[in-house]
């Protein structure tokens, strides 16, 4: 099982981040690698909550709540995807802390067959690593700032 591990404060208070995180197609405002999101279960908040990203590589992803504890913490996994990783999950925390949001993030995934090891060995978790930080520095830069980073 591969581990990553991301944190970042943010300058506003736990309920301003809940609210982008809580909202699932907020996501195409803020992860730069997503040109769109989009529901694709009725229910649009807590657990079976599900959405429907489509990639600016072409890929398309579907991700689903599985943990919602609101204002505190949202567990994802990825539900389909065409990329050689199996069991993806993630657990996002908001802390409050000196006025702002403490946000941490432990995400964890099995690679697929051979393959997909080889691959995460030589450079997918290297890339994940660098995508997930890029994409928590734009998260942070459009919930300060109220506005989408990812144009």
């Amino acid at each position: 099982m591969t581990r990553l591990n991301h944190e970042i404060f943010i300058n506003v208070p736990p309920e301003k981040v809940w609210k982008t995180l809580a909202n699932l197609e907020a996501v195409a405002k803020y992860n730069p690698g997503v040109a769109h999101a989009k529901y694709i279960t009725a229910q649009k908040e807590g657990v079976g909550a599900t959405r429907q990203c489509e990639l600016k590589n072409k890929s398309v992803l579907k991700e689903r709540v599985i943990g919602w504890n609101p204002i505190q913490s949202m567990t994802m996994e990825l539900s389909e995807s065409d990329w050689p990783v199996q069991d993806m999950q993630w657990t996002t925390d908001l802390t409050s802390k000196n006025g702002g949001t403490f946000i941490t993030q432990k995400l964890q995934y099995r690679p697929k067959g051979v393959m997909g090891t080889i691959l995460n060995f030589l450079i997918m978790k290297r890339m994940m690593n660098k995508s997930l930080n890029e994409i928590f520095e734009s998260m942070k830069k459009y919930i300060e700032a109220g506005q989408s980073m990812n144009c």
